[in-house]
């Protein structure tokens, strides 16, 4: 759900393409290329007619460059490496994981800024100064991470260069890839959360209270799973004696079935807290990645994996992100052991 008045920047400077380096030729037919998500719609096509001619079949994987890149150099098998950017190309030379012999600058490309549809945005200029964020209105900018995904290190400086970057900032919402920047824009924003954001004023999409809506979402049932076999292990029969007693229902359930079912409770938020912190997919569908916002434990972590430098700090990240969890597990370990202890069990 995004804001109809969000925009979209869109970048791919110099593509190049080059062949992977220790990549097997094609066997039984079939090449592997791993190609920038902006050049999809024409790769389908080139693929799609050298596939008729030669009878190689092509299997295509797009992604932002910088993940194409990690991939490959984690040992992805890929005969052909089209990059939207020639600082993850000069990469992967520097690393030894292309052939340099076969790298060849194909093309370019230009700034584009688009709106939804039925947006209200007609014709901008840009120019130096120009006002993007009173063009958002209360919305957001999509574009690629601009640390890692070429379209957001150019889209970044690009706006720098006008001098619009430090008013746009705080409206940058930054996916894992041009085509995903531009769903955001296309999809405008659901029924469901107009309907908030017109009859209660509640904004979710790309809000902290937003990635943590989705990731609730997502765990829930985890906890949900844990209650109900809690539940159905309580004794029966200690809830029997309490009704001969005279205790009403909620009585019964205050005084009886609550504390018993609390381990297991507490066991379900340990769970739901552990799957959480490792949430993605959820998170940066419906709030992007936001630094300071909507930026999680694995966006963060996302992202530092696909910065040229960055794996000590996706290690730390991991380290931190495991030693959240553990501590978790051992709270949460402390806190059923006392509560067995207070209910007797």
């Amino acid at each position: 759900m995004l804001a109809r008045r969000s925009v979209v920047l869109a970048l791919s400077a110099a593509f190049s393409i080059a062949a992977v380096s220790g990549a097997a030729h094609a066997q039984e037919k079939s090449i592997t290329v791993f190609a920038a998500a902006s050049m999809k719609n024409a790769l389908d096509d080139v693929d799609a007619a050298y596939t008729k001619q030669s009878g190689v079949k092509v299997a295509a994987s797009y992604d932002a460059s910088s993940t194409l890149m990690k991939q490959i150099e984690g040992g992805a098998p890929a005969d052909v490496f089209v990059s939207a950017d020639l600082k993850w190309m000069d990469y992967g030379s520097q690393k030894k994981l292309i052939n340099d012999s076969t790298k060849v600058n194909l093309l370019g490309n230009e700034l584009v800024l688009i709106a939804p549809k039925d947006s209200k945005i007609s014709n901008v200029t840009i120019k130096p100064g120009f006002d993007l964020a009173g063009l958002a209105g209360d919305g957001h900018i999509a574009t690629g991470d601009v640390k890692a995904v070429p379209v957001g290190i150019y889209a970044q400086a690009a706006l720098q260069k006008l001098g619009v970057w430090s008013a746009v900032e705080p409206k940058m919402a930054m996916t894992q890839n041009v085509r995903a920047a531009l769903v955001l824009v296309a999809r405008g924003e659901a029924p469901l959360g107009a309907w908030l954001r017109r009859e209660f004023g509640i904004a979710l999409p790309f809000t902290t209270a937003g990635a943590a809506l989705a990731t609730a979402v997502m765990t829930f049932p985890l906890m949900v799973r844990a209650i109900r076999l809690s539940l159905e292990n309580v004794d029966r029969g200690l809830e029997e004696a309490a009704r001969t007693l005279g205790a009403h229902a909620l009585d019964r359930f205050v005084s009886v079935t609550l504390p018993l079912m609390l381990p297991g409770i507490l066991a379900g938020a340990v769970t739901a807290f552990a799957a959480g912190l490792g949430e993605f997919g959820a998170v940066i569908t419906f709030g992007a990645n936001i630094p300071g916002v909507t930026r999680t434990l694995p966006l963060a972590l996302y992202t530092a994996m696909q910065s040229p430098g960055g794996d000590a700090l996706a290690l730390r990240l991991a380290v931190l992100s495991f030693a959240l969890g553990l501590g978790g597990l051992l709270v949460a370990e402390l806190l059923v052991r006392r509560v067995r202890r207070f209910v007797g069990r």
